[in-house]
């Protein structure tokens, strides 16, 4: 059922909607996104603010729009009363910028927002955080959506949306399902989003037989590897030449000493001795048969960090 309905203060939208993924999707969870007339928290201020709430395993989707500056207190002070009800609140990039500008904003009307009582769960941070094997070109939203198979209706970047919404503003109207299509598809789309922490969870672990390895973080420097993360091995030391494996406390780190040199008359590299690990290189780079690439010039290439560490683990614990 759609609810839409312009009251003294705002438009607000509710709506009941369907979501793919819904399992994962935690019970009093909120998903939000602000649209904002610009980047100074000063000087612009919060048009837009879009949610979708997972109550009692049904989602209800809000829409709450303002059609002038003077609505922007009751806006904030919405959205405020709404996030008390919630658990966890789920955005993209809202630690860096949603909250930090909704904070500045309600303190503008000595407001003073309380984000202490739910966990917020940023997707950006998290993808940014692990998204080692995805070997993506850049961390966008719409890269990301596209990654997953999202495309969009709507044509509009955030960023011009502004002079759209200045022109509704001042009269208008039916400039009004184009902002708030935008909002919508950001809102809609981010239960798919958050479906990619399943996703690096699967890229990032390496099974072998009983024992898993969930990777977390890679250092690669001029002369060492070091790969960390937790397993549900127990406590662990196992050596060979190819590099050392610690575990305790479930927690793994595995450092191997590289190579430096020239991969031609402009490029550096970094690389293993093969040895007797069976590798093959994921990128179309040219090599001796000899050497497994782990970097080319500035590019780490972390498809064959993980080949080499799961052959490496193969060969620590052939014997065990």
């Amino acid at each position: 059922m759609l609810t839409f309905w312009y009251n003294l203060f705002m438009i607000t939208i509710e709506k009941e909607v369907k979501v793919n993924n819904e399992n994962l999707i935690p019970e009093k969870s909120l998903f939000f996104d602000i649209e904002t007339t610009g980047f100074s928290r000063a000087f612009s201020r919060i048009y837009l603010i879009g949610t979708l709430g997972k109550e009692d395993g049904k989602f209800v989707f809000r829409q709450f729009l303002t059609e002038n500056r003077n609505e922007e207190k009751k806006l904030i002070e919405t959205f405020l009363n709404l996030i008390k009800d919630y658990e966890k609140i789920i955005s993209f990039n809202g630690d860096t910028f949603d909250f930090h500008f909704i904070k500045a904003r309600a303190e503008k009307y000595n407001i003073d927002p309380d984000f202490s009582t739910f966990e917020s769960i940023d997707i950006l941070k998290k993808v940014k955080e692990r998204s080692f094997f995805l070997e993506l070109d850049n961390y966008k939203l719409k890269t990301l959506e596209r990654y997953i198979g999202i495309f969009r209706e709507d044509i509009f970047s955030g960023g011009e949306l502004i002079s759209l919404y200045y022109d509704y503003e001042n009269g208008d109207k039916d400039l009004e399902g184009i902002l708030l299509l935008h909002n919508e598809e950001d809102i809609l789309n981010m239960p798919n989003l958050y479906s990619l922490k399943t996703l690096l969870e699967e890229k990032n672990r390496i099974t072998l037989g009983d024992y898993e390895f969930n990777i977390e973080k890679i250092s690669l420097g001029k002369a060492k590897l070091e790969v960390r993360g937790h397993s549900n091995l127990g406590p662990v030391f196992l050596t060979s030449s190819f590099g050392n494996l610690v575990i305790d406390s479930q927690n793994f780190v595995f450092t191997s000493l590289i190579n430096q040199g020239d991969y031609d008359n402009t490029r550096k590299c970094l690389f293993i001795e093969k040895q007797n690990l069976s590798l093959s290189c994921n990128y179309r780079i040219k090599a001796p048969e000899s050497i497994y690439l782990l970097k080319l010039d500035k590019k780490q290439l972390n498809l064959n960090i993980k080949s080499y560490f799961e052959e490496t683990l193969k060969n620590l614990f052939k014997d065990i």
